[in-house]
């Protein structure tokens, strides 16, 4: 995923799960998405947190977000930027 491409962490590292289906079981059931650092650069932030939106509603279109500035912007462009 773009989150632990930029982090270089899994989602949900922080809950230290030591077999999957118990990630699974809290992917499933947990009420907000995973953690993305303030660190991340606002536009990055922005694609990832439209990505991992827990609620259907909240969560953009698969073409949506082939149209998010992150994803179309241009290759020179300042990658301070993203």
């Amino acid at each position: 995923t773009v989150l632990q491409m930029v982090t270089n962490r899994l989602p949900w590292a922080e809950r230290e799960f030591e077999h999957p289906i118990p990630a699974f079981f809290h992917i499933a059931t947990c009420t907000d998405g995973p953690q993305v650092p303030d660190t991340i650069q606002p536009l990055t932030r922005s694609f990832i947190s439209d990505c991992v939106a827990v609620q259907a509603p909240h969560r953009p279109t698969c073409t949506a977000l082939l149209a998010h500035p992150w994803v179309v912007m241009d290759a020179d462009e300042d990658p301070e930027d993203l």
